[in-house]
């Protein structure tokens, strides 16, 4: 999977939160404590712009949610998805509600090496327009 700088609310790896990929404009609340993450809410209108991307460590999510509306941009890549597992990640996520919208605009992209578990998952993602989708074409 690629692995550049998508935009993106928190960007994690086994070492904790990478600040120069994290852009936390979205991100409205949530605490990051060792290796686990509570009660986090990341809610964007920005093109392309993704919740949560996991790279590598162990985590265990409490209490997800995601509202990102606009399009998405590279389903395969989980640019402008809520979050993203990828890499060596192991990840356990209890509570997540997704509520997207928008063309490409993924809740969850698992991917490579690594592992996923969700239990309560409540997960709404509504398509776009034509429009939104030529748009999306381009900021690929």
């Amino acid at each position: 999977m690629k692995q550049d700088a998508y935009p993106t609310a928190l960007w994690l790896d086994e070492s904790g939160i990478v600040e120069e990929k994290s852009q936390r404009a979205g991100l409205t609340e949530g605490a990051l404590d060792g290796d686990s993450l509570s009660n986090v809410t990341i809610s964007s209108a920005e093109p392309c712009y993704g919740g949560i991307r996991i790279v590598g460590g162990e985590y265990i999510i409490e209490n997800l949610t995601t509202k990102l509306d606009g399009s998405g941009g590279d389903d395969f890549g989980g640019k402008g998805t809520g979050l993203v597992c990828a890499g060596t990640a192991k990840v356990t996520v209890n509570n997540y509600t997704a509520n997207n919208r928008g063309v490409i605009r993924n809740a969850i992209v698992v991917a490579d090496q690594a592992e996923a578990v969700f239990r309560n998952a409540n997960i709404t993602c509504y398509g776009g327009t034509s429009e939104e989708l030529e748009q999306a074409k381009r900021e690929v």
